[in-house]
């Protein structure tokens, strides 16, 4: 009998990259080319066979598939806890997104250190691809770590990409990031009211239990108020306060849900009127 390892893999790479729809590829064998932004993170399953180093593994993946938007580090922080394994993705016809790559390594090395590490470059079937299989398997052989080029519209690579990244789990194998500190900074843009919705969720997550429980909450309610949350207004994060703070009351004390709706209601104060203040844009790491 195979031994049976369950680890925690997450998905990072710029927003419209294709996470979404690697996984869908991967884990339902399905394709819809319709872009629909991630709200937080998504979370799926699915069992492989692999060898490891003392022979045959049943690894059992959870899937944290996590937005791209630079405005939500506090969530994408949140998603990496307990992360094993990181599917670094980019999309090969926008080549800021493959510059990113730096941006995200870095950002995953400060919140739980090197760890195995797949590149992924999305919809290789497209024509107009303004990056090089050289340029990836140079940056690939800096880091020391394997690279697919995939296509979650024809499945090419898509499986071999995790296929790669639960061996390189299996094995403990981490890439060699002593040359971020080379890199080149530049600035990313955050919008200071995105920065709020992004400590809200983050806020809600920590106080109420933990994203995995929590974001198929925070989804329910964001849906009933009619957001969309790359451009939420202050108006809707209250309602959604008020609709969060009942929801967690079947499930905890009227104490903690208070406690809970006050901190809520200090983020959104900030995004009332006369309250937004811009927020500071994180560095990018450019290659």
């Amino acid at each position: 009998m195979p031994d049976i390892c369950r680890e925690k893999v997450v998905l990072l790479g710029d927003a419209g990259v294709g996470k979404s729809s690697l996984i869908r590829r991967f884990v339902f064998s399905t394709f819809d080319d319709k872009y629909l932004s991630t709200l937080g993170t998504n979370i799926s399953k699915k069992t492989m066979n692999l060898e490891g180093p003392r022979g045959p593994v049943e690894l059992i993946q959870t899937i944290w598939d996590v937005v791209g938007q630079a405005d939500f580090q506090s969530v994408q922080n949140f998603a990496l806890k307990g992360a094993r394994g990181l599917l670094l993705v980019c999309d090969a016809t926008r080549r800021e997104t493959f510059e990113h790559f730096a941006y995200w390594l870095k950002f995953t090395d400060e919140a739980v250190g090197a760890i195995p590490t797949i590149l992924a470059v999305n919809k290789w079937d497209l024509v107009d691809r303004k990056v090089t299989r050289a340029e990836v398997e140079e940056l690939a052989g800096k880091i020391g770590v394997p690279f697919l080029l995939t296509s979650a519209k024809t499945g090419e690579g898509v499986e071999a990409a995790f296929e790669h990244l639960g061996t390189e789990m299996l094995f403990g194998r981490r890439p060699n990031l002593s040359w971020l500190a080379s890199v080149v900074t530049t600035e990313r843009p955050v919008d200071a009211l995105l920065g709020l919705e992004d400590q809200l969720i983050a806020t809600f997550c920590a106080m109420s239990g933990n994203l995995e429980v929590s974001m198929p909450i925070i989804r329910h309610k964001f849906r009933e108020v009619g957001i969309d949350f790359t451009r939420p207004t202050p108006e809707q994060l209250h309602e959604v306060v008020k609709r969060l703070v009942t929801a967690v009351k079947s499930f905890t004390t009227s104490e903690q849900a208070e406690k809970l709706r006050q901190e809520l209601m200090k983020i959104v104060r900030q995004a009332l009127p006369g309250g937004l203040t811009p927020q500071a844009p994180p560095p990018l790491q450019k290659l």
